[in-house]
């Protein structure tokens, strides 16, 4: 399977070591999975670099100039969601490459998830195969184990809410968290149907 990931829930599962089996779990390979072309440059500099931390950052790039990049949208579905608020160009590539093939779309960003699912002539190009955080996580959990993926985000759960919450200490129920989550993030983004564990 072709997977394509933004940069967002790309750095989340490469800093957890959660890459490779996200990748396994969708039919892929960790190094086979396509990001978009500025992602060395953002961990170099920026806001990117400065909420993962120079040594985080630094660990990263290697990893993200070895996998290869998504292709340039084709037109059609791209010239149709590149005016869309809440969707940057790197979005409108990673939406348009997954509405025009069979591939699965890692995907952490819920503003461009909102916006894309106003978009009625998308929606229907991307059912299922928006795969968020909340979904992989869970889909982890239940092929890893919980109390594996609460150890592997233990370092990291300052980068993402669901980490922070879900596997914090005081959270019994990590599943049910996960599950309540990608519930409510689902029905914010009817009628676009995301990819589920």
């Amino acid at each position: 399977m072709r997977l394509l990931a933004d940069t967002d829930i790309l750095c989340k599962l490469a800093a957890t070591g959660l890459l490779a089996g996200a990748a396994s779990l969708l039919g892929g390979q960790a190094h086979a999975v396509e990001r978009l072309p500025a992602l060395p440059r953002m961990l170099r500099r920026g806001s990117l670099r400065k909420m993962l931390g120079e040594e985080l950052a630094d660990k990263l790039i290697p990893l993200a100039e070895s996998m290869p990049m998504v292709p340039v949208a084709p037109a059609g579905v791209a010239e149709l969601i590149t005016n869309k608020h809440n969707i940057d160009v790197g979005e409108v590539q990673l939406f348009a490459a997954a509405a025009n093939d069979t591939v699965l779309l890692m995907s952490g960003d819920k503003r461009a998830l909102n916006a894309i699912a106003s978009e009625k002539t998308v929606v229907p190009l991307l059912n299922g195969k928006i795969v968020c955080l909340e979904a992989m996580m869970l889909a982890l959990c239940h092929k890893q184990g919980t109390e594996s993926i609460r150890a592997a985000v233990a370092q990291h759960a300052r980068l993402d809410k669901v980490f922070s919450i879900c596997f914090s200490p005081g959270n019994q129920a990590p599943d049910d968290c996960l599950s309540s989550y990608l519930a409510d993030l689902q029905a914010a983004v009817k009628p676009l149907v995301l990819w589920m564990p």
